[in-house]
């Protein structure tokens, strides 16, 4: 055996964020065939019947098509053509395509200042796809975004120009877009979908996708169209009240445990019940009958099949294994002959397991017909459990005829199989695991594989964790992939009392709209690989009835206990269907008010706002966090901080936004405590607006500034100058009464103007010293 050299890792997780901009990582679709022009093959055979278009067989060579592209935009000065790139047709995109990239580089050339990428038919010249992306930290444009109304018009009048023999086909839909929020600063994004139109019928799958900026310009399009497709003409259909019938006819809704993903880690979050929508599937227009996603029959939910009726005796019960003892123990599990051992690393309080685990890795060298093959295998290092096996060392028999062979399970035998490699490989987990989903079986380039999925269940409900899935490659009949995961939150010891499925059906279905549609029959990859289809295959659409829900900017849920609407992210209730609060219409501050009320940085009282209420600490540090970030804030990154401030801790309201205030140096954290609920003063929020504009080091020079105002101390004077020289916040008479307690609405406006000056002054990124 090779030597193994052990690698002690802790339970830190990293991860890694590349920052691109817009345009680069728009301009990088999944592309079926794609390959660097200059270096394209000169023939490019593939399996089956297929063959690849080269760049030599299309209407439009290299030149042709780039300068069709040139046409379609206007390149500034000092942009180079950076990338060439050619796209075979596919399944999914009836034509050829040709793209092209340009970059313009900052004059230091070290950064990106734009970037530019256009796509064309590659026979027609037609515009398929084109997106900008602009550094605009030179822009001294402060003027105002343009609205949704004025940006759809913008849209339309780019789509008359560009598409205009395929406007006749689409038509506007916005049913999936929630309400769209006002902007926060100036960095605005429009998104308009045109769904593609067939005998006056949706095909969403089809469609063209239109982007506009604030500043009124298109900064992205793509055009997702097929035109083999062929779409029968409605004969015999059911009608719309038949259809909803069906639904609720068909709707098995089932109650799941959930645990707020963004509290995934915090251990004071409890799972609890909720219904999630019920109404996941088609029903095909012609039969009533109900479809699934790939829009075969939808068969009756089969009871839960527990893996063991009771307890098994675990593979390790004395203390944690040992790295011999974990060696043996793997060894004995699997069948690794010919196999040595190549690595062993041990993790500690790995997220997978509530204990340390072993991770080994072993290697078979391959003869010169044959490549290095690898077997992967994760054990808990409490109890022996296999929590992971791949196996890449699988190949596929081939007969002298080509044909692979392939062993003949029936279905039950599958299942009876993958139950007696969790009773063998994972003892002490299999007791809580139950087999619920139908077999997925796949015919693919190396042979036919078939994964069975299983959930861990509480009482016959679902777990907000714990699953697992096995997949045998039936080529040699043996698994190639093994994953088990067990979640290690609590339980109560009985469901609590909930919504029944009735009740939640009604629920869902007040929320439901259901649309006549087309749609596409799945294509499998590894079938077009095969040869066993074929891109130049005409396709036929299918006609069905689908619910759309009412859309909301997040995924949300039924809370079963509750009877409300929540979001499934955070767990806190949502309302699918904002009301404005009535005390702030006609108020002076309306529209700042509104703004802050939409993204949650005020919060209402018994459905109203009170503008003049004193607003707390705590809230301005949440609407300052909340403005900052442009409305995204994730408060689930600071879930596992220690706590800043004695009196906010971790199940404080404000923890996240407190936390992330203090981290981005807009807190002193030299007091033990914040006193969140205490009011604000004047003097205090016009510090911490300073602070966010990355100006209070400036500040401190207070003998820099001249001011009328004649009701401040020395050391404020550097801070009330700026933020009245702004215009952020006013003095009256010569007097800024720094003492003066801030109510809702002052707070609002100050917000409002904050970020309106922000933009103006380029400080749209904080400094980074501030993090």
């Amino acid at each position: 055996m090779k030597p193994v050299h052990l690698k002690r890792a802790s339970c830190v997780l990293l991860s890694a964020s590349l920052l691109l901009p817009l345009a680069t990582a728009q301009a990088a679709p999944a592309r079926a065939v794609e390959a660097q022009v200059n270096s394209l093959p000169t023939a490019a055979a593939v399996s089956g019947k297929i063959a690849a278009i080269q760049p030599s067989d299309v209407k439009l060579n290299k030149e042709k098509a780039l300068a069709i592209a040139k046409s379609y935009v206007t390149l500034p000065a000092g942009a180079e053509l950076t990338n060439t790139s050619f796209r075979n047709r596919d399944n999914w995109r009836s034509f050829p395509e040709w793209s092209f990239d340009w970059m313009k580089k900052e004059e230091n050339g070290r950064g990106t200042n734009l970037s530019i990428s256009v796509s064309i038919n590659a026979d027609t010249g037609e515009l398929t796809s084109y997106h900008t992306w602009e550094n605009k930290r030179d822009d001294s444009n402060s003027g105002q975004p343009i609205e949704r109304e004025a940006a759809a018009k913008i849209a339309e009048q780019f789509l008359n120009q560009h598409a205009s023999a395929k406007k006749s086909q689409v038509r506007l839909y916005d049913r999936h877009m929630p309400n769209e929020k006002p902007p926060l600063g100036n960095d605005v994004r429009y998104t308009f979908r045109y769904a593609r139109v067939a005998n006056d019928i949706l095909f969403p799958d089809n469609g063209i996708y239109i982007e506009v900026d604030g500043s009124g310009k298109v900064t992205s399009y793509n055009l997702d169209w097929n035109d083999k497709i062929t779409f029968p003409k409605p004969k015999e259909t059911i009608g719309e009240d038949q259809a909803a019938e069906a639904f609720k006819e068909s709707a098995n809704a089932k109650p799941v445990y959930n645990l707020p993903w963004e509290r995934y880690n915090d251990n004071q979050a409890k799972p609890y019940l909720v219904y999630q929508n019920p109404f996941e599937y088609f029903i095909d227009a012609q039969t009533g009958e109900p479809l699934k996603q790939d829009l075969e029959p939808r068969s009756a939910d089969q009871e839960p099949v527990p893996v063991t009726n009771g307890s098994l005796t675990p593979h390790n019960s004395g203390g944690s294994l040992s790295q011999e003892d974990a060696v043996k123990l793997t060894n004995k599990l699997f069948s690794l002959s010919g196999y040595e051992l190549a690595s062993v690393n041990y993790y500690e309080n790995e997220s997978r397991s509530e204990s340390s685990v072993w991770r080994l890795r072993y290697e078979k060298e391959g003869t010169s017909n044959e490549e290095t093959s690898y077997v992967y295998v994760s054990l808990d290092a409490k109890t022996g459990d296999v929590l992971s096996f791949n196996n890449d060392m699988i190949r596929p028999l081939a007969t002298e005829s080509g044909k692979t062979e392939k062993v003949d399970w029936t279905e039950e035998q599958i299942r009876e199989k993958a139950i007696a490699a969790l009773k063998k490989y994972s003892p002490s987990i299999a007791s809580e695991l139950y087999l619920t989903d139908v077999n997925d079986r796949r015919e693919f380039e190396r042979g036919d594989w078939v994964s069975i999925h299983f959930h861990r269940l509480i009482d016959g409900i679902q777990a907000a964790s714990g699953t697992a899935s096995i997949t045998f490659n039936l080529a040699k009949g043996e698994i190639e992939h093994y994953d088990v995961n067990i979640g290690s939150e609590t339980y109560p010891n009985q469901p609590p009392s909930h919504a029944s499925a009735d009740e939640a059906v009604a629920a869902w279905w007040e929320e439901a709209k259901v649309e006549l549609e087309y749609v596409l029959p799945p294509i499998r990859e590894e079938l077009i690989k095969m040869g066993k289809a074929n891109p130049e295959d005409e396709l036929t659409a299918r006609l069905v009835y689908r619910v759309s829900t009412t859309p909301y900017e997040q995924p949300y849920a039924y809370h079963a206990e509750t009877g409300e609407w929540v979001s499934l992210s955070t767990g806190n209730t949502i309302s699918l269907h904002r009301v404005k609060p009535s005390d702030i219409e006609g108020h002076p501050a309306e529209k700042q008010l509104t703004l802050m009320y939409e993204y949650d940085a005020i919060s209402p009282i018994d459905g109203k706002l009170m503008p003049e209420r004193a607003i707390t600490r705590g809230e301005m540090i949440k609407m300052l966090m909340i403005t900052l970030n442009h409305g995204r804030f994730y408060p689930e990154r600071y879930a596992l901080d220690k706590a800043t401030f004695n009196d906010v801790t971790a199940g404080s309201q404000y923890f996240a936004y407190v936390e992330a205030a203090v981290q981005s140096g807009l807190l002193s954290k030299d007091a033990p405590n914040l006193k969140p609920d205490e009011t604000i003063t004047r003097g205090e929020l016009a510090d911490m607006l300073v602070r966010a504009l990355g100006l209070h080091k400036l500040a401190d020079y207070d003998s820099l500034f001249a001011t009328n105002v004649t009701d401040i101390s020395e050391e404020e004077r550097g801070t009330i100058a700026i933020i009245t020289t702004l215009g952020i916040m006013s003095a009256q008479d010569g007097k800024f009464s720094p003492d003066l307690v801030v109510n809702r609405a002052d707070a609002a406006v100050a917000f409002s103007r904050f970020l309106e000056k922000r933009n103006e002054l380029n400080l749209g990124q904080a400094p980074s010293y501030m993090y």
